[in-house]
């Protein structure tokens, strides 16, 4: 269980995957500064002893003391935050400062003014804590600036990300610390941005914040005296101390001498007591420890306290607890440690101030308790004899108690039982009350005096013998390997030959509150009342666990908790009740009665059913309590609490579970869960987050005050930077048992200290898993993938050859989309499926193999990545001759069957399944009476997976095994109905016989029944066959929601195969960018048949294809073996349209394969004034990703809207990085010639994107580039829909030599990380054309029809002088006077029924024309003229109108559509009607108009 980002809640959320994000463009860069350095009077310490609190913050208005400086944009008050460690250092509250946005690595700075000057001259150190978010695995620093007026003193500290850091600052040699005015602090990362491209989260700013706690003044260091000659202030009351080599001696001056401290202030309530590690160099025994507080600041015996130590002993280690001292109260102002001798020395190391816990009162006796053999539970134990003498007249009692109770008061109780007082005792009680189960409840045994007072004479204890109620009782499983794995496709599981499993369990997804929905309801009863189970819930978990188990892969359940509230869920009681909600996965709730009622109902429905000893549903016997639960507000919430308290309800909890499971199977595992980080040594007072290594020591110590039972550790030693693979690179582990982490570099550390003997259990260790642990591949890339394979290898080996460790259980399966960046899988992701499978990594073999006699081979290239020789250069103990712990399954060919004899049969389905049972992905299977290949029935399978490529299918396992080695061979007939012929399908035969192996392929004919055999013969398992099973699957990247039907399932002696079928895999790919001339083709050949091949397999291209060999040599490959070609295309010649194949012939049978398809460009659909540069049709044309965008490639589909090319059949596609939304995504493009474009008026591009982003638009931007010089444009653009966007650039003068383009796309107004997917496609430019000049139409009217169609030839003529025909051009818009006469639809004229005349204009690039349409009216009785007579002077005008009339009185205005002409044009001129003179004459006008003529006679004088 992992990261799970997506179900994050509200400000965590996001934080988290910011966090993630930032981490993901890890560089593994250098610094801005390379020589800023921490100051030498700078010192980083464990503990703060302070003599003056300057600010504890642990107030609002102590927080307000401070004001923003240079770069910051807030300071706030903050109780808890969200980097680690996620709350103050001490008390209340934290400053927590918010940055503007500035680069990474520019300081950003809070400072305090003071009225009146601060007084440190007494003081020799300044101190504070500090913690910042973290990004790089850089340096991070604080900068301190004391001002005393215009003195300045400067000091630096380096400090670690995500962790309280103790900074002291040396200012002893400052003259100025006496009168402070002001104090600066300031922080940085000190990154220099290399490998982070431009507009990629944190390039443009960081906003990291940091935090400040606990501001002193001190004159002691951390009492570890690691400054020579500096006594941190202690002084001696005799003799004399000196600090040298990290000590600091005190010899001794005589009788009553001590050491004294320096003035501290120990708040008591946090620390009860200190630890100090000495040499005791004196002949004393005993030590006394003496103090005075600020309440009481006399010395006196009162205060003091005894410890004995060994004499004349160096390298003690004394803890002098003082809960039990009644005056250690208040503040501890001062302390001494009192001479153990008169004379000699005493060398101190350290001493620390602890918590410790609080010194119990021994127990005046034990007890324990156990099941009995007649099932009834015995509480035994004793009492110390001088207690039973002082005490005889009292009485022992029995109580029982819930988990959660407490027994410091009994009084609320009812005895179970009561006795007389006596050094040895046991009770009797039943287990069961009615419905009551004593078996979760805790027992006490206490004294009761005369008084009625009660006194426990040990800690209340559990039964820990629940194992005996249980009804499975078998070894715990025997696992194959180490090898395991967080299980998403069982199937591929069992390929890859997986030992363990772990699989998410979410009781928030298990019960109905009531039974609310029958048909989806599973009743359980547990202790007499009735629990409804989601019945779709756990057939899910059926269906996981059992394919799994049934492999006998050892099935882990990660016992886990959402917040999910449902009201028809009991959830509200399931979640712990003092959670909030601010994380990821919530603690179980065992806090009260409901809590446990629940959590006892769902483990139990758990550990019941999959711990049935016939395994119907399954196996599990491995069960993890929680998620990483050292962080409690994230992965593991319970709510605020000290450790003391959240280790005390977990540790309930955990026995809860363990009680459970073991009642049900004798040996299940119960599991605690934690993180790699171990000992940070965290505050006792710390709210959210808790050291793993504080954990372990304080549930190790419940556990054996209040029964010891067998919890064992769920350990995720993931890298030090989840996403740096290289754990051998890693800083922080080290290899002592207070190591900062544990990671698979230190991994020895974790199995050493539980061989430690306290963590025994029945002398044994405690077992360890790995449960969850991935290694990240930081893109899909070669190098990227290597340096995870090479990785998992070395980790494998690595706890291979550590003894005590059961798994390594890798996570993950496939790569997430919403794992914040990482890419832990075994596969890639289809694009936006957010886990669906994709391809194999390199990782996906070595995993494979690594358990195999192949494993040396799988793994040797990780040699050379890590930077070793040998594997034994870096595993202890590596042994080459036990890496074999698995055995692959063997290979059977499988033939298809013309007939068999000699049947040993096993099943036709005429009456039932008899035991088959859908398995892997497989939803259901029946029988069903239609389309059997033999008799009337057949099994159909029924599946809806989301991946075509998992296999699915069914099984069977038989009550006796059946022996086959008289009829080996194995048959049935299988087929999948509604099959594609144009795709592959896959069967996949599986035999088993124990963890014997073999298995066989055939590749199915889509169209019909399958008749196959897998022959059996030389396989070692044919004499005990207990189990088979049937897979199909087909190799594309889509859901498959369907069915296959198999039938005839026997053995046979002797087959016949069928001559027209050949069980041969045939896989091409195509090798160079496209197919054409000189394209190479690899063909890889696999024989899935039980014989061996022999000759040739034929080639043809089927007309569109030659190739340089015309048949493939295939002798001598044998069954399950493959043998690869190389075919180059000697010519190709393409169709118009469609696939194109080559076909494969093999003794009678051949097989086609597509090997490309003739695609529809759209190119013959441009228009006339544009010019096409990029189509992407199957081709990238050499676009490549400039900014924030992974390698483009061309797609057909895509998943936004619209989801297809605007043109032709290909777009290019590419997604972008992981940064913010308003970064730049850029394409970018280098012709091989620079691009004239001297004739473009405008340069347009087609882009589409995802949408989505919350309160944001689009845009996009253009660059043209002719050598350094550019033109851009900016434009909006909408998301899910092309967008066509265009940039003037007539008037650039550089157009003629374009060298590069880019195009970007981003969001704008909401600055999340986003990585959407962008489209470009039809990419052109628009030419420069002539303009129109004028139009004309070949006639001036038509005469016309009713109900006909016609059409009129328009001319243009263009500025260049030439003239072309537009009249069915795009660009000619046609408009009718009359619709009622002549309709236009778009280039297209029609006359209707009615009768009468309409001008029809058409207007074309800005221009006009018209013509007259007269619609029957060819009874033209007269044309008449305005005038007859016109009389003009030389320059003048007059113009005549003529008019047509019709026989049925109508008359029409034709002036414009008549014929016009002068007989003498030297004299006067015509134009539609118009009359111009010219000279001085008599002028003929003539006009003509439908076969009608008229004479105007003009005068011009």
């Amino acid at each position: 269980m992992r990261r799970r980002v997506k179900v994050t809640s509200g400000a965590l959320a996001a934080a988290l995957l910011l966090q993630l994000i930032f981490s993901a463009a890890t560089a593994f860069a250098g610094a801005y500064e390379p020589e800023l350095k921490q100051t030498s009077n700078v010192f980083n310490a464990q503990d703060f002893f302070p003599n003056l609190i300057i600010n504890d913050f642990n107030t609002a208005a102590d927080v307000a003391t401070w004001q923003n400086g240079a770069n910051t944009k807030a300071i706030n008050y903050v109780t808890s935050f969200l980097n680690g460690p996620g709350g103050p250092y001490e008390g209340d509250g934290t400053l927590e400062q918010t940055p503007e946005k500035v680069k990474v690595y520019t300081w950003r700075t809070i400072y305090r003014d003071f009225s009146t000057p601060l007084d440190l001259s007494g003081q020799r150190y300044l101190a504070f804590a500090a913690n910042s978010w973290g990004w790089q695995p850089v340096d991070y620093f604080m900068k301190v600036r004391l001002h005393s007026g215009d003195n300045v003193y400067e000091s630096v500290a380096k400090i670690f990300n995500d962790r309280w850091n103790r900074v002291f600052v040396d200012i002893s040699g400052w003259e100025q610390r006496g009168a402070i005015t002001k104090m600066e602090l300031s922080f940085m990362q000190n990154f220099d941005l290399a490998g982070i491209a431009p507009g990629a989260p944190g390039y443009d700013n960081w906003d990291g914040k940091f935090q400040i706690d606990y501001i002193t003044a001190t004159n002691t260091l951390d009492m570890r005296f690691s400054r020579d000659g500096d006594s941190e202030g202690f002084t001696a009351g005799q003799g004399a101390v000196s600090v040298a080599g990290g000590k600091a001696t005190f010899g001794i001056g005589g009788a009553g001498d001590y050491i004294e401290s320096p003035m501290i202030r120990i708040d008591t309530n946090t620390r009860n007591g200190m630890s100090v590690a000495l040499d005791n160099m004196t002949s004393g025994s005993q030590v006394k420890v003496a103090w005075i507080t600020e309440e009481d600041p006399t010395w006196n015996n009162a205060k003091t306290k005894q410890f004995d130590l060994a004499p004349n002993t160096n390298g003690q280690t004394l803890d002098f607890n003082m809960s039990d001292a009644a005056g250690w109260a208040g503040t501890i102002k001062q302390f001494r440690i009192l001479a153990p001798a008169d004379s000699g020395s005493i060398a101190i190391d350290e001493i620390r101030f602890k918590k410790f816990a609080p010194i119990e009162i021994p127990y005046d006796g034990d007890i324990s308790a156990q099941l009995n053999d007649s099932g009834s539970i015995t509480v035994a134990g004793s009492v110390k004899p001088e207690y039973v003498a002082e005490h005889g007249e009292e009485d022992l009692v029995l109580f029982e108690l819930p988990t959660y109770a407490s027994a410091n008061d009994l009084t609320g109780y009812t005895p179970l039982a009561e006795q007389d007082i006596a050094a040895e005792f046991s009770f009797d009680a039943s287990l069961k009350d009615g419905n009551h189960n004593r078996l979760y409840s805790k027992f006490a045994v206490a004294t009761r005096n005369a008084d009625g007072e009660y006194k426990l004479i040990d800690a209340p204890n559990y039964i820990t013998n629940a194992e005996k109620l249980a009804t499975n009782h078998k070894p715990f499983p025997e696992a194959k390997s180490i090898k395991g794995l967080q299980v998403q496709m069982t199937d591929d599981a069992e390929e890859l030959g997986v030992s363990h499993a772990a699989i998410n369990v979410s009781y928030n997804a298990m019960l109905y509150l009531a039974n609310s929905n029958p048909d989806n309801t599973i009743p359980y009863v547990v202790d007499g009342e009735t629990f409804y189970f989601k019945k779709n819930y756990v057939s899910q978990l059926d269906s996981q666990i059992k394919s799994l188990s049934d492999n006998d892969t050892i099935v882990n359940l990660i016992l886990l908790m959402y917040r999910d509230l449902s009201a028809d869920t009991p959830n509200k009681y399931l979640i712990h009740p003092d959670s909030q909600e601010n994380g990821i996965v919530y603690a179980l709730n065992t806090q009260n009665e409901m809590g446990v009622k629940y959590v006892k109902a769902v483990t139990a429905f758990l550990a019941d059913r999959y711990s049935q000893p016939d395994e119907a549903h399954g196996r599990a016997v491995g069960f993890i309590v929680g998620n990483e639960v050292g962080q409690n507000q994230v992965w593991n919430n319970m709510g605020p609490k000290t450790v003391d308290k959240y280790v005390r309800e977990y540790a309930q909890t955990v026995r809860l579970v363990d009680t459970i499971v073991k009642s049900h199977y004798a040996n299940a595992r119960s599991y605690i869960s934690l993180d790699h980080f171990w000992n940070e040594e965290l505050s006792a007072d710390a709210l959210w987050k808790y050291d793993n290594k504080v954990i372990v020591d304080m549930l190790n110590k419940l556990a054996k005050e209040e029964g010891n039972y067998n919890w064992n550790m769920a350990f995720h030693p993931y890298p030090e930077n989840l996403f740096d693979a290289r754990f051998w690179n890693d800083q922080s582990p080290t290899n002592d048992f207070n190591t900062v982490r544990i990671t698979f570099k230190n991994l020895q550390v974790l199995v050493e200290y539980l061989q430690q003997q306290d963590f025994l259990y029945d002398g044994n260790m405690r077992r360890i898993i790995l449960s969850e642990q991935g290694l990240n591949s930081m893109t899909d890339s070669q190098p990227d993938q290597l340096i995870q394979a090479a990785a998992y290898a070395y980790a494998y080996y690595k706890i291979k050859f550590l003894d005590g460790i059961d798994s390594f259980i890798l996570h993950r399966h496939v790569d997430h989309e919403q794992e914040g960046g990482l890419n832990l899988g075994l596969w890639t992701a289809v694009k936006n499926s957010i886990s669906s499978p994709n391809q194999h990594k390199l990782v996906y073999d070595v995993f494979k193999y690594i358990d195999t006699d192949k494993s040396l081979a799988a793994t040797d290239f990780a040699k050379s990545v890590i930077g070793i020789a040998n594997w034994e250069d870096v595993i202890p103990g590596f042994d080459t001759s036990a890496l074999a712990d698995r055995v692959e399954p063997s290979q059977s060919g499988v033939s298809f069957v013309k007939e068999a004899s000699g049947p040993l049969q096993l099943e036709g389905f005429e009456n039932g399944m008899n035991g088959w049972l859908a398995a892997d992905n497989a939803s259901s299977i029946a029988v069903v009476n239609q389309d059997a290949f033999k008799g009337t029935h057949a099994l159909k399978v029924n599946f809806s997976d989301y991946s075509a490529m998992n296999w699915k299918g069914t099984d069977v396992r038989f009550p006796e095994p059946i022996d086959a080695t008289q009829s080996p061979n194995l048959t049935l007939a299988m087929k999948v109905p509604g099959a594609d012929a144009s795709k592959t399908y896959y069967a996949k035969v599986k035999v088993y016989s124990g963890k014997n192996i073999t298995e066989g392929t055939v590749v199915l004919d889509p169209l019909q029944y399958n008749h196959i055999a897998l022959n059996l013969e030389g396989w070692n398992g044919a004499s005990a066959i207990d189990r088979i099973k049937v897979w199909v699957s087909s190799p594309i990247q889509q859901p498959w929601t369907g069915s296959f039907l198999i039938d005839e399932i026997g053995f046979h002696q002797t087959v016949v195969k069928d001559p027209t079928k050949g069980n041969m895999e045939i896989v091409t790919k195509l090798l160079s960018p496209q197919l054409a001339d000189g394209a190479q083709i690899e063909v890889n050949i696999t024989n899935r048949d039980n014989q061996t091949l022999n000759g040739e397999v034929a080639v043809s291209g089927k007309g569109h294809l030659e190739f340089d060999s015309s048949a493939l040599q295939v002798s001598g490959i044998e069954a399950g073996e493959s043998r690869k070609f190389v075919l180059t295309v000697t010519k190709f010649t393409p169709p118009s349209s469609g696939s194109i194949s080559a076909s494969f012939s093999y003794g009678g049978w051949t097989i086609d394969k597509v090997l490309g398809t003739v695609k529809e460009t759209g190119e013959g659909s441009i228009p006339e004034n544009e010019k096409l540069l990029y189509n992407f049709e199957g081709s990238t044309q050499g676009w490549q990703a400039k900014t924030n965008l992974v390698s483009p490639t061309v797609v057909e589909s895509f998943p936004n809207g619209p989801t297809k090319p605007i043109l032709g059949s290909y777009s290019l596609n590419a997604r972008s990085s992981i940064v913010a939304a308003t970064a730049w995504k850029t394409f970018e493009v280098t012709p091989a010639s620079p691009l004239d474009l001297s004739g473009a008026e405008q340069f347009f591009y087609h882009i589409n994107s995802y949408g989505g982003v919350p309160n944001a638009t689009y845009e996009t931007k253009v660059t043209l580039y002719s050598g350094n010089e550019n033109i851009t444009s900016t434009a909006p653009m909408s998301s899910d829909k092309w967008n066509r966007i265009s940039m003037g650039v007539a008037d650039w003068e550089h157009r003629n030599q374009v060298t590069r383009i880019e195009i970007s796309f981003r969001a704008v107004g909401n600055n999340l990380a986003w990585n959407p997917e962008i489209q470009l496609d039809y990419i052109g430019y628009t030419k420069v054309m002539p303009k129109v000049v004028s139009l004309r139409t070949e006639k001036k009217y038509s005469v016309l029809k009713t109900d006909q169609s016609f059409a009129m030839k328009v001319y243009a003529l263009y500025d260049n002088g030439q003239e072309k025909e537009i009249s069915s051009d795009a660009g000619a818009v046609y408009q009718s006077s009359d619709a009622t006469v002549v309709t236009v639809q778009g280039q297209s004229l029609r006359t209707v029924s009615k009768e009468g005349t309409s001008v029809v204009t058409v207007t074309f690039g800005g221009k006009q024309a018209s013509f007259l349409a007269v619609v029957d009216k060819t009874d033209l009785r007269a044309i008449n003229a305005s005038a007859y007579n016109v009389q003009l002077t030389p320059g003048a005008s007059a113009t005549v109108q003529l008019s047509a009339a019709f026989m049925d009185n109508s008359s029409q205005v034709v002036t414009a559509y008549a014929d016009w002409s002068s007989n003498v044009s030297k004299l006067a001129t015509v134009q539609d009607g118009r009359i111009t003179a010219h000279a001085k004459g008599n002028v003929i006008i003539t006009v003509k108009f439908a076969g009608k003529e008229k004479f105007i006679m003009v005068n011009i004088k």
